[in-house]
């Protein structure tokens, strides 16, 4: 007998939306940078992701989320280097207990996309995090 899953129902737990007017440094400029800085912009973007979060912090950490990541910026980047950018981001989404974990099975694949911006005051990130719980109505399937 197989898990059957006509029978997987979603629940949205919640929709968090926020947008940060500073970008992430880009993946390149990241793996350049002596180890205590890395861990200095992961303080500080665990602390602009809280307080841009606020009160929208579930009570509970969501088993499973869909991430929208978008990068405005005046230069376009490499596609690998957007999306590293955003993972001090999405460290500081879990740190602040909206997740239970940051790992491809909680997470999924990241949509990540840029858009060109004319001015650097333009320059940000918008973050979407959907979190929801996978039940499975009928565990298994019987007819299989």
């Amino acid at each position: 007998m197989k898990p059957s899953h006509s029978n997987l129902e979603i629940k949205t737990l919640f929709l968090i939306s926020f947008s940060i007017k500073a970008l992430p440094p880009l993946g390149n400029a990241q793996t350049r940078k002596h180890f205590r800085e890395r861990m200095k912009d992961v303080e500080v973007w665990a602390i602009l992701v809280k307080a841009a979060i606020g009160k929208s912090i579930p009570k509970y950490p969501s088993p499973y989320c869909l991430l929208t990541l978008k990068r405005f910026s005046t230069k376009m980047p490499d596609y690998d280097g957007l999306v590293m950018s955003f993972k001090h981001v999405v460290d500081g989404i879990k740190n602040a207990g909206v997740l239970v974990d940051d790992n491809y099975a909680v997470t999924g694949q990241w949509d990540v996309t840029w858009a060109k911006v004319s001015h650097r005051k333009q320059e940000g990130i918008e973050v979407q995090v959907l979190g929801y719980d996978k039940t499975v109505a009928d565990s298994y399937d019987t007819s299989k």
